[in-house]
Parts: C-alpha cells; structure tokens; sequence
C-alpha cells in the first residue's frame, strides 16, 4: 500500500468498514472461545494482508496519542526498545539498513507516514533475538508493564476450527507433543520475515531476507521447519548465519 491512498491514513473514509468485521467476530465472545464470524472469514479471503495490518495498527497509533501524548515512533523507544535494549531497531527510514529486492530488483525504502504502526518499524536479527529471549522468560523483563506485556501476547484468545491452532495477540499457537509453538511471519515491498519460539524447550528462530514473499512462502516455510528441528535438539546456544 503506497502512503499516498487515501486509505492509508486514519480516519480516511471507509476505513471503520474494513475492520467492522473483526470488530463484529470478537465482540461478546470470550477469549479462546470464539468462533468465526462468516464476514471475519469473507473479509479474511478478500484481500487480505494489507487490511489486518491495519486492524493492529490503528488503535495503537490512536490509543498511544490518547494515553501518553506521544506519537507512535516514540512510544516503542520509551516502552520497549529502550527497556530491552533493542539499539538496532526504531521508525527512522534514513538509518542505514539493507536494499529490499522484488523480482531481483532493489526497492526503495518503504515510508509509511500515514500509519507507522502497520510496518515501518526496522530491526535486526540481533535485537528479534533479544525480543524473543524475553518472551521466552518474561520474568526477567525490567519493569512490570513490560513483564505483563510479554506474558499476554503468548496467552490464546481464539481457537482455529478443524486444527487446534490458536491466535494470540499477534502470534500464532501451534500445539505440539512437547509444548506450544508461537510464530509469526510478515513481508514488506522488499522483505520477508519470521520469528518464532517454543517455551517449552527455550528455543527460539529469527529469519530474515531482502526478497519479497512469494506465493508459495518457501523462505516462511524452510524458516517454520527449521524451528521445529531446532526443538528436537534444544540448545542454549545463541547462533546467527547469513545466507
């Protein structure tokens, strides 16, 4: 989505019918019980990513203004970065970062001025460990607002029909014999992404490339697969590769 489509920004007309459907699925219904609403699964199938990006980041940009008077770029230094020391990762499209590629081809840095929130945070491998060592062991987060953030975004609030999957906040939950397996992936114009980690054995992956998603996903896939050998052969080694 370029920043200039009026969609784009908050409060553009037609915006609240996006995600009205969301709304509808989860209002009333109790978390991890809820079923899926038919227009959450039509909106689901129409059209997809752009728009449930949106869902998340809207009332994070709005809620952040409200609450603290800050915008959002500021919010994740003054409420998560800076606390976990994560020094790679912020909004600054200027920093220097890596050549996203579509078809081969470099891509311009992404700017999203309109809706921050939906994707324009960027980060390194170094500092997604770092998120992903303290989700595995919140307890050890500094400050109690942080510690109870870590722990709520692993608790499920929806069950997946016919698969046992569950949805968190974010993160998606798949059971397996030794524990629970959290993963998320994501893309931009130039990049795709995956974290996920298993609390049961303290295992965790980041994966990331300067390519886009393709339809087939085999980076999130190979990404997925490796994660779950990982598990079978835990370590407390923290490894890093470029491939």
């Amino acid at each position: 989505m370029s920043p200039r489509q009026p969609a784009a920004r908050e409060g553009a007309p037609g915006e609240d019918r996006l995600v009205e459907p969301v709304r509808r699925f989860l209002r009333g219904r109790p978390p991890g019980l809820a079923a899926p609403h038919p227009a959450a699964e039509q909106a689901r199938h129409q059209g997809p990513v752009l728009q449930l990006r949106r869902g998340p980041a809207r009332p994070c940009a709005r809620q952040g203004r409200r609450g603290t008077g800050s915008d959002y770029p500021a919010l994740p230094a003054e409420r998560v970065t800076g606390p976990l020391g994560l020094t790679d990762t912020d909004c600054d499209p200027n920093r220097t970062q890596a050549t996203g590629h579509w078809h081969d081809r470099p891509r311009p840095t992404l700017l999203m001025p309109g809706l921050t929130a939906a994707g324009a945070v960027r980060s390194s491998a170094r500092d997604l460990l770092r998120v992903l060592t303290a989700l595995l062991d919140p307890e050890t987060a500094p400050g109690p607002a942080l510690r109870t953030a870590l722990t709520e975004v692993q608790r499920p609030r929806l069950s997946v029909p016919r698969t046992g999957s569950r949805l968190c906040l974010i993160w998606n939950l798949r059971p397996r014999p030794g524990g629970a397996l959290l993963h998320h992936s994501g893309g931009t114009r130039g990049f795709t992404a995956f974290a996920g980690f298993l609390p049961g054995s303290g295992t965790g992956l980041v994966a990331l490339t300067n390519t886009v998603p393709t339809p087939l996903a085999p980076f999130v896939r190979s990404a997925y697969g490796a994660l779950r050998e990982l598990d079978a052969t835990p370590s407390v080694t923290v490894w890093t590769a470029r491939v």
